[in-house]
């Protein structure tokens, strides 16, 4: 089976792939592909807490239609619970840890429309990494620790104004295929983003290269 079929049946994970998509895929990897570096945020929830996902991506950019890169991801900082420390005398010192989940995911994104201002897309990872917690007693301590896996579909759209600036967002879904079995917390969670983009690297071309 080539390579675009695959991808193609990767990228519309629900939808059937039509022959002229394949066909878009399959040419736009034959163009030379553009490194891309990108730092995000998502917006989710932990058992139904508002939650920060955090994201460091290097992909390859393929023509505008597709994209394959690997992305690092963290649960931001700001979920603490009490945690009781055995003194050996039948009292206990009160302690607090904060929650932890990272992982590593492969991403492939298609753009299925763009024009001069508007683009949509989907984007879609899967990945596997930890969670647990961490307190502080004189060290560090990680506790619960167990490995993950999840599947995060969603759909993006941008339109863009003057010429350096965008704005986007998006819509998604986390799914955890497999769970922390020593955590309580629910990390299935709806995902969404908005925000406002800069195209640095049209800036670079026109200013900074010339």
């Amino acid at each position: 089976m080539r390579i675009s079929v695959i991808i193609a049946s990767l990228v519309f994970p629900f939808m059937s792939c039509s022959q002229s998509m394949v066909n878009e895929i399959k040419e736009s990897l034959k163009t030379k592909p553009k490194p891309v570096f990108q730092f995000g945020t998502r917006n989710a929830f932990v058992t139904n807490e508002f939650a920060k996902m955090r994201s460091v991506t290097i992909a390859f950019n393929y023509a505008d239609v597709l994209r394959l890169g690997i992305s690092g991801n963290w649960l931001a900082k700001g979920f603490n619970k009490p945690h009781a420390i055995s003194l050996g005398d039948g009292t206990f010192k009160l302690l607090e840890k904060s929650l932890r989940m990272l992982y590593i995911a492969p991403s492939v994104e298609y753009t299925f429309y763009r024009s001069e201002h508007w683009e949509l897309a989907i984007p879609f990872q899967l990945g596997a990494g930890l969670s647990y917690f961490v307190y502080q007693d004189g060290d560090k301590h990680r506790i619960d620790r167990d490995w993950i896996a999840l599947y995060e579909p969603s759909m993006r759209i941008q339109y863009r104004f003057l010429k350096y600036f965008g704005i986007g967002g998006g819509i998604g879904y986390r799914l955890m295929l497999k769970n922390n079995r020593h955590l309580d917390e629910k990390f299935t969670s709806p995902l969404y983003t908005v925000g406002l983009k800069v195209f640095f690297s049209d800036v670079y071309k026109d200013y900074i290269k010339k």
